[in-house]
């Protein structure tokens, strides 16, 4: 708990704007949506230790965590549990069972559950606060993902069967110059290693506030994908082209299932 309580008296600002909400159930208008800075892996975060005041090598910052962070992983896959200032971690078994049951069922594998520990929501709830920038009608969105066959919501995706995207700005539009043509799509990209970038060759539903797509039989199971839509189509206005592509990538990974 010692970084949290180091930083007590920072106070962070982010940017968060106003778009339309196209989800079924809303209640509201609009949804807050944070204007987010990219994700950052080990390496990146201890590169930028100097620039929050931590004087500690990047060398030894991206060793250490390493080391612990894979500790972390065989200790909880040994059944123990985890919990540092920014989560908890532990193993659990999903599914139900009868007394004379003696494996798991062929497609149910134990799973580590992560939840933010109460430390880190407290410190988020007392030292970010919110710069409300206005309605936000330039920029597409990806509210939802659902996977057909499995009805789970930005969680996984099933080879081979259909997704439903929900947002705004969706439309799939693009004009007649090729390198348009060969960008404009329903992508589904490797979250790391592999650099092969895979696009739905059907698209059963393309409407602004949905899509629906059959996702393509050639990702490989068991590997995390992000999905990207990338589209000429102007947000404010359906069937506007604009000069150059636009691009929404999903903020979730997905685990591909066969």
């Amino acid at each position: 708990m010692e970084t949290i309580i180091k930083l007590r008296y920072v106070i962070h600002r982010i940017a968060v704007w106003f778009v339309e909400n196209t989800l079924p159930s809303r209640k509201k208008r609009y949804v807050a949506w944070l204007h987010t800075l990219p994700y950052l892996g080990v390496g990146e975060v201890a590169a930028k230790a100097p620039l929050y005041g931590e004087d500690v090598d990047r060398e030894d910052m991206l060793r250490y965590v390493n080391q612990y962070l894979n500790l972390c992983a065989y200790l909880v896959a040994d059944g123990y549990g985890i919990e540092n200032s920014l989560f908890r971690t532990r193993i659990r078994v999903p599914g139900e069972y009868d007394s004379y049951d003696t494996s798991l069922p062929e497609d149910i594998y134990p799973e580590a559950g992560i939840r933010v520990s109460q430390a880190f929501r407290r410190y988020i709830r007392d030292h970010v606060k919110v710069d409300i920038k206005g309605v936000d009608e330039t920029n597409g969105h990806i509210f939802t993902v659902t996977d057909d066959a499995t009805g789970k919501e930005n969680e996984v995706i099933t080879i081979g069967k259909p997704v439903h995207i929900k947002g705004i700005g969706l439309k799939i539009l693009h004009d007649d110059i090729q390198t348009h043509i060969d960008k404009v799509g329903l992508w589904f990209i490797p979250n790391g290693g592999m650099r092969i970038d895979y696009k739905s060759t059907f698209v059963i539903i393309n409407e602004t506030h949905t899509i629906a797509a059959i996702v393509p039989e050639d990702l490989v199971p068991d590997t995390d994908y992000y999905i990207e839509l990338v589209t000429q189509s102007s947000v404010r206005g359906i069937g506007l082209l604009l000069r150059e592509v636009r691009r929404m990538r999903t903020d979730h990974i997905f685990m591909a299932k066969s």
